[in-house]
């Protein structure tokens, strides 16, 4: 495919899906679409916003024709605008990039960001962008409720912050904090764990986003 020598700029989306599975923050790839300078390396989801879409039409076009992700189990918004002169090779091109997170019980088609290769175009660039997004949001916002099952148990909130976080947080001053701030409710279910005695399940208040301090 040779490069489209065009007077104006092309406008395309690109998701970053995180998940987390099995203790590791995933992000959604996929192959390249034949037929393109790029052929034969994996990507993000992603396309050009067609003329009669807005950048949000084309956000749930892309989540339904080039992923097998539950919509209903989505949450996303607006990450960063990527416009290098150079960072697609086949056109001039920028990115309207989301970030993109997911409850769902699919699991094909994620990789542990850890273990993530060259992506093509900009990508690897975009990702870390967007994880960067998500540390700092969950340090002031409720956002981690959009990547959590609707239930959980004290730790796997914690653990959730950690594995966002890259890095491990006080038990005792996490639970501290947590209840002062009064977002989450007891389910009155309980959770057996293997090792340890059966632990209470919580979830959060409101399913909005609220913003405030989490994280010193």
């Amino acid at each position: 495919m040779k490069k489209q020598e065009l007077p104006f700029a092309l406008i395309a989306v690109d998701l970053c899906v995180f998940k987390i599975i099995d203790g590791k923050l995933c992000v959604y790839i996929r192959d390249v679409e034949k037929d393109s300078l790029y052929q034969g390396m994996k990507c993000l989801p992603g396309g050009l916003i067609l003329l009669k879409e807005s950048a949000e039409d084309t956000v749930a076009r892309i989540l339904k024709n080039k992923t097998d992700l539950e919509l209903g189990k989505i949450y996303t918004e607006q990450l960063y605008t990527f416009s290098k002169i150079n960072r697609d090779k086949r056109s001039r091109v920028l990115s309207c990039s989301y970030l993109v997170l997911y409850t769902g019980d699919n699991t094909e088609g994620f990789v542990d960001i850890k273990n993530l290769k060259k992506l093509a175009y900009d990508h690897n660039e975009i990702v870390t962008i967007a994880r960067d997004r998500l540390k700092s949001k969950i340090g002031y916002t409720t956002v981690v409720k959009k990547i959590l099952p609707e239930d959980f148990t004290y730790s796997e909130l914690q653990k959730a912050y950690e594995i966002i976080l890259g890095k491990s947080i006080d038990k005792r001053n996490f639970r501290k904090k947590i209840d002062k701030l009064n977002v989450i409710v007891d389910t009155k279910k309980k959770r057996q764990d293997k090792k340890m005695r059966p632990a209470s399940v919580y979830k959060f208040k409101s399913k909005n986003i609220d913003t405030l301090k989490i994280l010193d």
